[in-house]
């Protein structure tokens, strides 16, 4: 497991910590990038397992990165979680994916951490 890697893309620091330490809860690594570009950057670099994904950031919006990514044939394929303070994502991409809404449940992200991942519930009480 501790093989594995979770970015989070938050731009709010305190929220982009809270999600790391829940994904580190998870028995998984954690990377953190501030913004879209820094996320995209990071995702090519080192392909995580898996994207907990804010859509509303400077710089480059969850909804653009998701687009690079599904077009991209090397990266469609990494898994995404949106978090997101929006009610509706809309019709697009985003709305067909697993999704938080901010603010988060810390048992529900490490819940839906693990079924993204495969991982054997590790005896959290919810």
């Amino acid at each position: 497991m501790a093989n594995k890697l979770v970015l989070v893309i938050e731009d709010e620091r305190p929220n982009a910590r809270l999600l790391s330490l829940l994904v580190e809860r998870c028995g998984v690594g954690a990377a953190i990038a501030h913004d879209g570009k820094e996320g995209l950057e990071m995702i090519r670099a080192h392909r995580p397992d898996l994207v907990l994904l804010d859509m509303v950031m400077p710089i480059m919006r969850g909804e653009e990165l998701l687009s690079i990514l599904r077009a991209d044939p090397e990266l469609r394929q990494v898994p995404v979680i949106i978090i997101s303070t929006l009610e509706n994502l809309g019709a697009g991409e985003a709305a067909e994916l697993p999704h938080l809404r901010k603010p988060f449940d810390p048992l529900e992200v490490m819940r839906m951490i693990r079924q993204a991942l495969n991982l054997e519930d590790k005896g959290t009480s919810e």
